[in-house]
C-alpha cells in the first residue's frame, strides 16, 4: 500500500517540505512527482517550492508484487512572500526658527498595514 505525508503542506516561496514514504510492502523503487516539474527517488526526500501555486503530489512505488502509486491532489499550497515595508520619509523645510512648520512626506514603500 502505497502512503506518504509531508511537512509543512502550506507557507510561502522558497518553502523546504519533508516528504515521507510510509508505504507497506517490499519497494525496490520509487519516484516522487511533486507537482513543479520536479522529481526525486529517494525514499525520504526534501524538496524546496520556489513557485506559487498549489501542487499536487504523487509517489510511484514499485517491488516484486508490482507498482502502486498515490497523488495528493493540490496537497502543497504556496504563497509569495510579503516584502517588509521600507520606512522613509522626507520633511521639508529642514530648518528654520522654533515655530516654523514642517510639511512630512511619507514615501514608505511595500505594504503598510
Amino acid at each position: 500500500m502505497t502512503k506518504f505525508s509531508g511537512a509543512p503542506t502550506s507557507g510561502t516561496d522558497s518553502l523546504k517540505v519533508q516528504f515521507i514514504d510510509s508505504s507497506t510492502g517490499t519497494i525496490t523503487s520509487r519516484l516522487w512527482t511533486f507537482g513543479d516539474n520536479a522529481t526525486d527517488t529517494s525514499k525520504n526526500p526534501l524538496h524546496g517550492y520556489i513557485t506559487t501555486g498549489s501542487f499536487s503530489v504523487k509517489l510511484v512505488v514499485i517491488g516484486p508484487g508490482g507498482k502502486d502509486s498515490v497523488i495528493k491532489v493540490n496537497y502543497i499550497t504556496i504563497a509569495a512572500t510579503i516584502p517588509k515595508p521600507v520606512p522613509k520619509i522626507s520633511g521639508a523645510p529642514t530648518s528654520g526658527t522654533d515655530s516654523s512648520k514642517v510639511q512630512f512626506t511619507d514615501s514608505s514603500t511595500g505594504t503598510i498595514t
